[in-house]
């Protein structure tokens, strides 16, 4: 996503949070066009977060490379 890559390349806290703010604006929106409250996406995440270490260790994905046919 955009605004993620954004807020990873963003060098001043001010300009994360404004990077930030963005992705959080695009969260609202797909939540808001399949129906889902952000108290649903808050009681699911805590849920989740209970279970595993969630995203404590500060490793993410940079990037990703989809293979069509492994054969």
């Amino acid at each position: 996503m955009e605004e993620c890559n954004e807020v990873i390349c963003a060098k001043s806290a001010k300009d994360k949070a404004g990077k930030l703010a963005d992705v959080l604006e695009v969260m609202y929106a797909i939540a808001n066009y399949f129906k889902i409250t952000f108290e649903e996406i808050e009681k699911v995440r805590l849920d989740k977060k209970g279970k595993r270490s969630c995203f404590d260790s500060k490793i993410f994905l940079k990037s990703t490379t989809i293979v069509k046919n492994l054969e």
